[in-house]
């Protein structure tokens, strides 16, 4: 497997999306706009453009689905089929490949720089209260845009991962697949743990993509997204069960410990 153009083209990727992501970080803290709002705004205007590129200067013919050329073998991330586990049949049909292990340790520093490193803890501290992290001396303006940085290369790290090592090409509607929202879902879904989004993300994906293949076994192909929904209902509603959970058993508790009422002929009531 080639080295060096992958390598490039996903360093190349990290980079605009680091740049790109810079802007509404930017805005963030010299204009206290709501980061969620422009981020929004920033991506409505990326979609766009890269819509524009797909139709018109990357256009590689006539199809009716507008799409860029192939890339080619040597900026290929191989999928393990064509690899290491060329002969296991269990991967035969999968195109899961070194994107996976990309993204595994992609994970593993996100993991060392917020839990080993002095800028992580000014990360965190920012995140749970910016007005007791500024007290404490921390440049919260510096953390929120170094956060912003970071997301940034991390989108682009995902997408570069999804055209070299599954796509090959871009084709026309995939920068509006809203996968970014999937990922926003996943991230909350797990309490922004990092272990939680490793486990949780391939159980998402499972139900959302492998939903398609449940209408050939007279299952309906919408069950993935009702389980889904399910999950976001029952994780919306965390605190409101833990309460009522706590309320029924500290009324267990008391009853419990309430003593028995003895009656006059010497039964209990």
């Amino acid at each position: 497997m080639h080295l060096v153009v992958p390598a490039l083209c996903i360093a190349a990727a990290m980079l605009v999306g680091a740049i790109y992501s810079w802007i509404p970080g930017y805005i963030k803290i010299k204009l206290n706009v709501n980061e969620l709002i422009s981020t929004i705004i920033f991506n409505a205007i990326a979609i766009q453009l890269v819509g524009w590129l797909i139709n018109f200067p990357l256009r590689s013919d006539l199809n009716n689905i507008a799409r860029t050329r192939r890339i080619d073998d040597t900026a290929w991330l191989i999928p393990f089929n064509r690899g290491i586990f060329a002969d296991v049949e269990w991967f035969s049909g999968a195109r899961l490949g070194v994107g996976f292990l990309i993204a595994l340790l992609a994970a593993f520093l996100v993991w060392f720089y917020l839990k080993r490193t002095t800028a992580g803890y000014e990360q965190r501290m920012t995140r749970g209260s910016s007005l007791f992290a500024r007290f404490g001396g921390i440049p919260t303006g510096r953390a929120a845009l170094r956060a912003m940085l970071i997301s940034g290369a991390l989108s682009g790290l995902a997408g570069a991962i999804a055209i070299l090592g599954v796509e090959r090409r871009v084709v026309d509607g995939f920068q509006a697949s809203g996968v970014g929202f999937d990922g926003v879902l996943v991230a909350i879904l797990s309490k922004e743990s990092i272990i939680g989004i490793l486990l949780f993300a391939p159980f998402y994906a499972g139900l959302n993509l492998g939903a398609t293949n449940l209408q050939f076994g007279n299952l309906p192909r919408q069950l993935g997204g009702i389980i889904i929904s399910f999950i976001v209902l029952f994780s919306a509603m965390e605190d409101f069960i833990r309460s009522r959970l706590s309320a029924l058993w500290k009324r267990r508790a008391l009853l419990g410990r309430t003593p028995a009422v003895t009656k006059q002929d010497g039964t209990a009531a």
